[in-house]
C-alpha cells in the first residue's frame, strides 16, 4: 500500500514536477529503445512484404517452366454454331470435317385425359407399374411420377391433362403405357409427338443417333474419334480439329502474370531501398523511415534479379532464338530523344504480346527452350527460380534476418522489462525521499514554534 504524499505542504516546493522531471531523465533510455523498436518491427514488416511479392514473383516463374504451360492442345471448332458445334475430348485426327444435319433427334410426348375414379387403377409406364389411387388429384400423380426418374418421364398437369415427355431424346426413348381398365388415362393420340433419331452425314456418310450429342459414347452410328460435336439445327457446318499445339493464349497469359509479378516486385524494392532514415528520430513514424535503405539483403536479390535477366537478353546468338527481346519481354525502349524511361533506369519489364504471339507461331519449340527449358536443359524459369531461391525458402535469407530481428526485438521486450521495473522502484523511492523531507520540515517548524511559545516570543509576522 503506498504511504501518505505530502507534495510541498511544509516546503512549499512542487515535489510532483521535481519527481516527473528526474524520471524523465530516468526514462529517456526508454525512449530510445520503443524507437529501436519501432525501427526493427518496420524493417521486419517490410522484409515481409518483400518476401511475399518474391514468393509470388517465384510462382509466376515456375509456371513459365511448367510442362503443364507447354502441354500440346487441341482444339475443334464450329464455322456455324446455329447447326452444330465440336469441342475435343481426346487426342483427335487434325482435319476439316463436313457435317450436314437433316434431323434433329427429339423425345416423344404423350397427352392423356385425366379422369379419377372411385377405384384403384394400375397402369405399366414405359415397363414399370404405378397405381392411380382412388379419386386421386392430378398434381398428385404427377409429383409421383417426376420423384421417380426410373419412368424416364418427365410430368406436368397441362389444363387438366396430364402430358409426358421422355427423359430421353430418340426413339430409344419411346413411351408405353398399358392398363387402367377404368379409362382414368385416355391417349389424346392426335397431340402425340413421335420420338425422331437425328440423321446427319459426316463427310458424305449417313449416320443417325439418338441424341443430339454425337460421339464414341453416345451410341451414334457415326462420329469423329476423340471429338464431341452437337447438332443444333438443320443444314451444314464444318467442324475443324487443329493439330496438336501450344496453347497461345495460355502462354501468353503466363508470360504476363511474370512480368506483372516481377515488377511489382521492383516497384517495392525500389521504393524500399531508396527510402531514406531519419537521423536522430524522436517519434515513432520517424523511426519506421527508412527501414529498409540500402538493405543488404534486398539488394542482394534485385541484383540476382538483373543478373539473371541480363544473361537472357544478350546471347550474342544471331541464329537460334534465345533472347528475352526476341519473344517481346524486353526493359523498355528508349525514347525519341535517346532517354530510358524511369522504369527503364528501374529495371522493369515491358512485354509485347504482339511479338510474343507471332514467335509462339513461328517457332514454339525454340520459345518453350528459352523460357521453359526442354530435354533436362533448364530455360530462363529455371534460371531465375534459382537465383529467387536462397531467398524464398524456409530458412532462407529473408526467414533468418526476419528471426534474428524477431531476437532482438524480444530482448529489448526483456529490457523494457526490467527497465520498467526499476522505473517504478526509483519513482517509488523518490516519492518516499520527499515525503520524507516534507515531515522532517513539519516537525522542525512545530518544535521551533513550540520553542518561542515557551520563551513567550511570538513567531506572528
Amino acid at each position: 500500500m503506498a504511504g501518505i504524499q505530502l507534495s510541498g505542504l511544509s516546503s512549499g516546493l512542487d515535489t510532483e514536477s521535481l519527481i516527473q522531471g528526474l524520471m524523465s531523465v530516468e526514462r529517456a533510455p526508454r525512449a530510445r529503445i520503443t524507437l529501436r523498436q519501432s525501427a526493427l518491427h518496420a524493417r521486419q514488416e517490410g522484409l515481409q512484404a518483400v518476401e511475399d511479392k518474391l514468393k509470388a514473383l517465384k510462382l509466376a516463374s515456375d509456371d513459365l517452366g511448367s510442362f503443364l504451360t507447354w502441354n500440346p492442345v487441341q482444339t475443334a471448332t464450329s464455322n456455324d454454331t446455329t447447326k452444330g458445334t465440336a469441342r475435343i475430348l481426346a487426342g483427335a485426327a487434325p482435319g476439316t470435317y463436313n457435317v450436314n444435319v437433316t434431323q434433329l433427334a427429339t423425345a416423344e410426348q404423350r397427352t392423356y385425359t385425366y379422369t379419377p375414379k372411385g377405384s384403384t387403377q394400375n397402369y405399366t409406364l414405359n415397363g414399370k407399374t404405378f397405381t392411380i389411387n382412388p379419386n386421386e388429384g392430378l398434381d398428385s400423380l404427377v409429383s409421383r411420377l417426376n420423384t421417380d426418374s426410373s419412368y424416364n418421364v418427365y410430368a406436368v398437369n397441362s389444363g387438366g391433362n396430364l402430358v409426358l415427355t421422355s427423359r430421353t431424346t430418340g426413339t430409344a426413348g419411346a413411351i408405353t403405357m398399358s392398363g387402367g381398365g377404368g379409362n382414368v388415362l385416355t391417349e389424346q393420340t392426335a397431340l402425340a409427338r413421335v420420338a425422331k433419331d437425328a440423321a446427319y452425314t459426316i463427310d458424305g456418310a449417313s449416320y443417325t443417333s439418338s441424341s443430339n450429342t454425337i460421339s464414341s459414347s453416345s451410341g451414334a452410328t457415326g462420329f469423329v474419334t476423340g471429338v464431341e460435336m452437337t447438332l443444333v439445327g438443320t443444314g451444314s457446318f464444318a467442324a475443324t480439329v487443329s493439330p496438336p499445339q501450344v496453347d497461345k493464349a495460355a502462354v501468353t497469359a503466363k508470360v504476363k502474370a511474370f512480368v506483372d509479378a516481377y515488377n511489382a516486385a521492383v516497384d517495392l524494392m525500389q521504393a524500399k531501398v531508396g527510402e531514406k532514415r531519419v537521423p536522430n528520430a524522436q517519434t515513432d513514424a520517424d523511426a519506421r523511415k527508412g527501414a529498409l535503405w540500402g538493405d543488404d539483403t534486398v539488394t542482394g536479390v534485385m541484383q540476382q534479379m538483373r543478373t539473371t535477366i541480363s544473361t537472357f537478353m544478350q546471347s550474342g546468338n544471331a541464329s537460334t532464338m534465345d533472347e528475352l527481346a526476341e519473344i517481346g519481354i524486353s526493359t523498355g525502349a528508349p525514347s525519341g530523344t535517346g532517354t530510358f524511361s524511369q522504369d527503364s533506369v528501374n529495371g522493369k519489364l515491358v512485354l509485347d504480346t504482339t511479338k510474343l504471339n507471332a514467335a509462339l507461331d513461328s517457332d514454339p519449340t525454340s520459345v518453350q527452350r528459352m523460357l521453359g527449358g526442354v530435354s533436362g536443359t533448364d530455360g530462363f524459369s529455371q534460371a531465375f527460380g534459382k537465383a529467387l531461391t536462397p531467398y524464398t525458402q524456409t530458412a532462407g535469407l529473408f526467414d533468418s534476418t526476419e528471426d534474428s530481428i524477431g531476437s532482438e526485438l524480444s530482448m529489448l521486450d526483456d529490457s523494457l522489462k526490467r527497465m520498467d521495473d526499476r522505473l517504478a522502484m526509483k519513482e517509488d523511492s523518490l516519492r518516499r525521499m520527499f515525503t520524507n523531507l516534507e515531515v522532517a520540515l513539519q516537525k522542525t517548524k512545530s518544535q521551533g514554534a513550540e520553542m518561542l511559545a515557551k520563551l513567550g516570543v511570538s513567531n506572528d509576522g
